[in-house]
């Protein structure tokens, strides 16, 4: 029986993704990202990673392929820990890995060092052959005919953004792949940044590595098959990514399905509005993490996307369990707001206006978006915005989870949905 599925797996914490299709009785089965190893509790102290989900898959499912979208642990952690204990492969014992071991190969984040070390036991001590993939290639001609000669599996072509542009004929019994991001830019500063932080280790300074780099260096990558289009993300940002898609745009005019960056945090999906109507996607999905950090995905975002277009489904791997969700705006000491009565007035006016925006700003931005809109509310004597800023939140929060409620009820957004049948 045919089939093609995508199955966001739920890993607790972190990102994984399983795709399989299934054509005359030949499959093709990619993994991609595992999630986290590491053990944590949520604020309720119930554990909040789920390996076994993930090992499940290594034991009882051929897998032809593995993307490592980037090093961090809840992506990368449970790839190294499958491989460790992996039970099942190819029938050929082969695989290939998409995951950029970097440019200069002498350096890299302690967790890709431990999963190129446990790829090269794997082919030393158990025969597996396995061919590594990077994103940042012109052509991938050999890895294509090593595919061909190694796996048994559906016709495969792993494509750079150049030779999409120019693939002659798009077969729909084909299923393609077209590697995004990231580019040497983005490795490089990513290097650099690695570089820096095992010099502050090495000098025992008290470090953390810059998180919008690391994010950057995630692989996002198209998948075609039979006139379906699906992009993955991993936790990389719209912005970049839309970059990347401009330049196919002579060949690439819908998707089908869009895998939110990050886990729906707002700041790496700025842009997803317009990506969603340029391409003509009506379906999104996202492994989110809303019992460790309530603010992925963002509520306003989810919002946003069913108000853009109300025929839009988003498929999640959780519940959302933070419906009660509320902007970090602490406005005690604002120098633009002041207590006073009959607040209501202006209460409504800036939701109005908040509710026109992508996403809602920060703090500071916040006050300085008020502030520009001065001359439509009630001010004080003294030129200050009478607010009572509970209130505005509350308000601001009400209608959001209203409509999320609603969402939920009429089947737009699905949580813990076991599969997505294409």
């Amino acid at each position: 029986m045919d089939e093609f599925k995508i199955i966001p797996i739920n890993v607790g914490h972190g990102e994984s993704i399983l795709v399989c299709i299934n054509h005359n009785d030949r499959k093709f089965n990619l993994l991609v990202d595992g999630g986290s190893y590491c053990k944590s509790t949520d604020a309720y102290n119930k554990p909040v990673f789920h390996v076994g989900n993930i090992k499940r898959i290594a034991q009882t499912t051929d897998l032809h392929g593995l993307v490592v979208s980037h090093v961090d642990d809840d992506h990368i952690g449970g790839i190294i820990h499958i491989i460790r204990e992996w039970k099942k492969l190819d029938q050929e014992r082969n695989f290939f890995l998409i995951f950029n071991d970097y440019i200069d190969h002498s350096i890299s984040f302690s967790q890709g060092e431990v999963l190129i070390d446990e790829i090269e036991q794997l082919q030393k001590n158990q025969n597996i052959n396995i061919r590594i993939l990077n994103t940042y290639s012109k052509r991938y001609i050999s890895a294509n005919r090593w595919i061909q000669k190694y796996l048994y599996t559906l016709p495969i072509q792993v494509l750079s953004i150049f030779q999409r542009k120019m693939l002659p004929e798009k077969r729909s019994d084909y299923i393609y792949l077209t590697l995004l991001t990231p580019g040497k830019n983005e490795i490089n500063s990513l290097m650099q940044e690695w570089k820096k932080y095992k010099i502050g280790k090495q000098k025992e300074k008290k470090t953390s590595a810059n998180g919008k780099i690391i994010n950057d260096s995630s692989i996002s990558l198209l998948l075609e098959y039979d006139g379906h289009t699906i992009l993955f993300t991993g936790d990389s940002s719209i912005e970049l990514i839309r970059y990347k898609l401009n330049e196919l745009s002579k060949v690439i005019n819908h998707i089908d399905y869009i895998n939110l960056c990050h886990h729906g945090a707002a700041e790496n999906n700025r842009g997803i509005l317009e990506l969603l109507e340029e391409y003509k996607c009506a379906n999104v999905f996202a492994s989110t993490n809303s019992v460790r950090y309530p603010e992925h995905p963002s509520l306003f975002m989810l919002y946003k996307i069913l108000r853009r277009n109300s025929g839009t489904k988003i498929y999640l791997t959780n519940e959302l369990l933070c419906l009660g969700q509320r902007p970090k705006w602490n406005l005690d000491n604002s120098k633009v707001f002041s207590g006073g009565p009959n607040v209501e007035e202006n209460i409504n006016t800036i939701v109005q206006n908040l509710e026109a925006m992508e996403f809602p700003p920060d703090q500071q931005n916040l006050e300085k978006f008020v502030e520009g809109m001065k001359d439509k509310l009630v001010v004080n004597s003294s030129g200050k915005i009478i607010m009572d800023v509970d209130k505005l939140i509350e308000a601001f929060c009400a209608q959001i989870k209203d409509e999320l409620e609603k969402a939920i009820g009429d089947g737009k957004i699905i949580c813990k949905q076991e599969y997505i049948a294409i």
